[in-house]
């Protein structure tokens, strides 16, 4: 199963709820991923990440909060 990271662009600056963290990590079979708008502009999709610990890894390195998304456990 392969993973993709969505990173929203917009700066937040209080985490309140967990819509609110700005790196969330999916399944590529997502809902939210297939119906992704591509030229949304605030948001980005980093994608080819072959398992969770390369999507857990590549939102690390974001520097940003991170979490699974609730839609994909």
């Amino acid at each position: 199963m392969a993973y993709v990271v969505f990173e929203d662009l917009e700066t937040k600056d209080h985490i309140t709820k967990p819509s609110d963290v700005s790196v969330k990590i999916h399944r590529d079979s997502c809902r939210f991923y297939i119906n992704r708008k591509p030229d949304a502009g605030t948001v980005r999709w980093s994608e080819g990440l072959l398992d969770l610990t390369d999507a857990e890894d590549f939102a690390e390195r974001t520097g940003k909060t991170w979490a699974r998304a609730r839609c994909c456990p």
